[in-house]
């Protein structure tokens, strides 16, 4: 029922939230505890694509899509 054909707008602007609480997460547990450094950036992907002309790009972490999966999941509860 939450994942109708008209909310799809919705449903991608709570991935993007999920995805920024995500990163924001995964840089504050990287200040309040270094050591996490090395294994959160071990476990990120880096997504680039250049065209000459335009460049771009993004960085997931494993913060960002445990945020992602759980602002999916409440979503789906509301």
């Amino acid at each position: 029922m939450a994942f109708e054909k008209r909310n799809t707008g919705l449903i991608l602007l709570i991935s993007f939230i999920g995805a920024l609480i995500g990163t924001i997460l995964s840089k504050l547990l990287v200040l309040i505890i270094p050591a996490l450094g090395p294994i959160i950036k071990s476990l990120s992907v880096d997504l680039s694509i250049n065209l000459n002309v335009l460049r771009a790009g993004m960085s997931f972490d494993i913060v960002s899509v445990i945020g992602v999966v759980v602002s999916l999941l409440i979503f789906r509860k509301i």
